[in-house]
């Protein structure tokens, strides 16, 4: 069972939503998550904690900061990966979906 013409326009509406509302939450999200990356000299993502020490790095050079610090950059950082890479790779996959299903572009 295929795509009819009215649900591929369907997914084709639904990809534009999607893909704005990740992007309008996720790019916002990437600009904080380099600003505090670069304002605190890296991420916890490529840091470690290690007993009551907490180190965030970036291209190898780690720098010590609080436990506070040092979970909000590992979420922040998780957040973004996750909302930015969705809306990568869904618009990517609803794509490909909407071209091999032949969507038709005009609104009834």
């Amino acid at each position: 069972m295929g795509f009819t013409c009215k649900t591929a326009r369907g997914v084709r509406f639904y990809h534009r939503w999607l893909v704005t509302a990740l992007t309008i939450v996720g790019f916002p999200s990437f600009l904080v998550l380099f600003a505090i990356s670069w304002s605190i000299g890296g991420d916890a993502v490529n840091g470690f904690a290690d007993s009551d020490r907490y180190f965030v790095a970036s291209h190898g050079e780690l720098t010590e900061v609080s436990r506070t610090t040092w979970l909000l950059s590992w979420y922040q950082t998780v957040f973004t990966v996750v909302i930015f890479g969705s809306a990568v790779l869904l618009s990517g996959l609803l794509s490909i979906l909407t071209k091999k299903f032949g969507a038709i572009n005009d609104v009834d």
